[in-house]
């Protein structure tokens, strides 16, 4: 419905609502849209919404400086419960820290900026993202250094986990430029506060992500196909009388 309880423009709410997201099924409740209806792409200035047993709030925008169309969405995040991704990990990682908050419990801030284009290469290379962490549970961030280096060939990986089997961290900012991943960080071990061994320019194309974009192909030449429609602002007319939508000619 175009309502709103806490945003004062007309925005979208629902009250549940299931989103496939490959194997799995993510279910969002007291969703909050606010939707921006006076840029030339679609934008949403404001969401809110409850998932993973935590909360999610921030905005999103599509934006075309210069090819290809680039979306970026500013958020921050409390509780989210990195076990209700799979039932398979839950089981192992389900488990309090010395705070009382569940092993698995992810909460912090996150800057994505994500071209939107049908090439996979394209998007490694030219994606930006800064996460910063106020809260993870030591062995939630284990098993993400463990995907990074499933076969322990990174020495510093592997010294950063050997380290976090020790304490709980305290802060952790991951960044993502250029196609290369950097992560540094800091571990409560015993009252002790000591630095994570920083990882730096660690080539994303190297991780599964990268199979994963190239199925995508089809719905992101799509996407891509869509935007450009909905960015057209001039109708040309050819020989034959077909209508083509595209943007305005020099």
């Amino acid at each position: 419905r175009m309502s709103g309880r806490t945003y004062q423009r007309p925005c979208v709410t629902f009250d549940a609502a299931t989103l496939p997201a490959g194997p799995i099924r993510l279910h969002m409740t007291e969703t909050e849209i606010g939707c921006d209806f006076n840029r030339p792409l679609p934008a949403i200035d404001y969401f809110q919404f409850n998932i993973l047993g935590g909360t999610l709030t921030g905005n999103l925008f599509l934006s075309k400086a210069h090819a290809p169309f680039m979306l970026e969405m500013d958020c921050a995040f409390t509780g989210l419960d990195a076990a209700r991704l799979s039932e398979d990990i839950s089981r192992p990682l389900a488990k309090e820290t010395p705070e009382g908050r569940s092993d698995t419990e992810v909460s912090g801030h996150m800057y994505l900026r994500l071209p939107v284009s049908d090439t996979p290469s394209d998007i490694l290379d030219h994606m930006s993202a800064t996460v910063r962490l106020t809260h993870i549970g030591p062995r939630t961030l284990e098993r993400f250094l463990y995907a990074l280096d499933p076969y322990e060939s990174n020495e510093i990986i592997v010294k950063q986990r050997r380290l976090l089997r020790q304490g709980t961290p305290k802060w952790i900012v991951l960044e993502i430029k250029h196609g290369n991943l950097s992560l540094r960080g800091e571990v409560d071990v015993k009252g002790v506060v000591i630095s994570l061994p920083q990882i730096n320019r660690f080539n994303v194309s190297l991780l599964p992500v990268h199979d994963r974009l190239n199925k995508l192909v089809p719905e992101l030449k799509h996407l891509a196909e869509m935007l450009k429609i909905l960015s057209a602002d001039t109708i040309l007319i050819d020989q034959g009388n077909g209508l083509r939508l595209t943007e305005e000619l020099p």
